[in-house]
């Protein structure tokens, strides 16, 4: 467990790879000043569907034409997407060997309409704290800061689906058994999804071996 503090951007079922980090420090901030990012995990996910890798883009409205504060943001209600999302999770996992013991903590999310991109990745994380028994709390930066010095670990623009960072390379991860593998070999770094409902109770100790 590293000393330093962690800042990490806002992420939708973010890959393993920002799991990782997170278990790696004691102090983590979410970024609450930056503007809206796009084609980042801060709207998407990746998962591993019949046809391979896939990802579920959340819309958002304004965000796209100026530059927006990212606790501003709203999720566009096109009112396709909540549907789209979970019909992919469920073909995607309704076959792993957990979908049926963590399908409820999720499913719910898809059912009402939310208001912030924001809020709605943090009650998420919140939900995934409590599926993997992490006893951790995570505040918000009161302002935007470029550059951090050495003291802060700075992830935020470094884990992005078109990046493979310093810390990406780092995070080494052993193969797990994955619905699809046998189409598709082992797919590395994808959404949580993938980790806790193929590796159920044993996710937490998954992530906790990475980097």
């Amino acid at each position: 467990m590293e000393n330093k503090t962690l800042i990490l951007s806002t992420a939708y079922l973010p890959p393993l790879e920002y799991w990782a980090a997170l278990l790696q420090h004691d102090k983590i901030l979410l970024e609450a000043h930056e503007h809206y990012q796009k084609q980042s995990y801060r709207n998407r996910c990746r998962i591993l569907g019949p046809n391979g890798v896939q990802d579920l883009n959340i819309p958002v409205a304004g965000a796209r034409k100026s530059k927006m504060l990212i606790t501003d943001v709203a999720v566009f209600d096109d009112g396709l997407w909540q549907k789209i999302h979970w019909k992919s999770i469920e073909t995607a996992y309704n076959s792993s060997p957990f979908f049926l013991y963590y399908v409820d903590y999720f499913e719910d999310f898809y059912r009402t309409m939310p208001e912030k991109l924001f809020d709605f990745n943090r009650q998420i994380m919140e939900t995934i704290f409590e599926i993997l028994e992490l006893d951790i709390t995570i505040g918000q930066t009161k302002e935007f800061i470029k550059e951090y010095d050495a003291e802060v670990s700075d992830l935020r623009y470094h884990i992005h689906p078109k990046i493979a960072s310093d810390f990406s390379e780092r995070c080494r991860m052993n193969p797990y058994i994955q619905v699809f593998s046998d189409r598709h070999g082992f797919v590395p770094n994808l959404s949580i999804l993938d980790l806790i409902f193929n590796m159920g109770p044993e996710a937490r100790t998954y992530l906790e071996q990475l980097g």
